[in-house]
């Protein structure tokens, strides 16, 4: 696994412009897996690496080079071309399982290096849900099928307007889009793994299970 600084993400970017150094980005990462609700690009701007303008033009660069989680995770130096390609066979036998959960599993990469390879790549903030509680209340802000269809969860209220989502997508403009829709709120999305959000989601709507019918024996003669 390489070191953070030498990670090619949004942060990279600005590397490979001569905006900052290796080392400052290093720095800068390390800083957010202890801030995990702050994004990068602010980070950057706080601790004047960077100003306002050079971030948004770095941002633009960013948008226009969209890719999927295990590129991001090769790009990142988590993982090899050989562990994607095997991870990638292995959710052919099985579609449902996410394709993170299946490196989490392989033990290629941990939940945190997920969060923190997309977080950086995209300029987004993580949150770990496996240990934070999310008040019922927030939780089921939104209903339960408009939740799994979207595959989210509402985790903070921010003042009266704001709320902010987890989601393992943040790129997805439909997540956005519906649930501003649905509430009438400004929305944050915050990246988080997908077993923490399939987690999350079970324990505050439990699954439904299908109770069998009994049937009656036919009684013969």
């Amino acid at each position: 696994m390489t070191k953070e600084g030498d990670k090619k993400l949004f942060g990279k970017i600005l590397v490979d412009k001569k905006r900052i150094t290796s080392a400052q980005l290093e720095e800068a990462l390390l800083k957010q897996r202890e801030e995990k609700k702050k994004k990068i690009g602010a980070i950057l701007v706080e601790e004047r690496m960077i100003n306002e303008q050079q971030l948004q033009e770095s941002l633009e660069a960013q948008k226009s080079k969209k890719k999927m989680i295990g590129e991001i995770l090769i790009d990142a130096g988590y993982i090899t071309d050989e562990q994607l390609e095997n991870a990638l066979d292995l959710q052919q036998e099985n579609r449902a399982v996410k394709l993170g959960q299946i490196l989490v599993a392989l033990k290629y990469v941990t939940p945190n290096d997920i969060c923190v390879a997309l977080a950086s790549q995209l300029d987004c903030a993580w949150i770990d849900l496996a240990n934070i509680v999310i008040p019922k209340e927030i939780a089921k802000i939104l209903p339960e099928k408009m939740i799994r269809d979207l595959w989210v969860i509402p985790v903070e209220k921010k003042g009266e307007n704001g709320l902010v989502i987890a989601t393992s997508n943040p790129q997805d403009a439909e997540v956005l889009n519906r649930i501003k829709e649905q509430t009438s709120l400004e929305v944050e999305l915050v990246i988080a793994y997908d077993g923490h959000l399939e987690a999350a989601i079970d324990y505050y709507f439990p699954p439904k299970t299908k109770k069998r019918k009994k049937t009656k024996k036919s009684k013969k003669g």
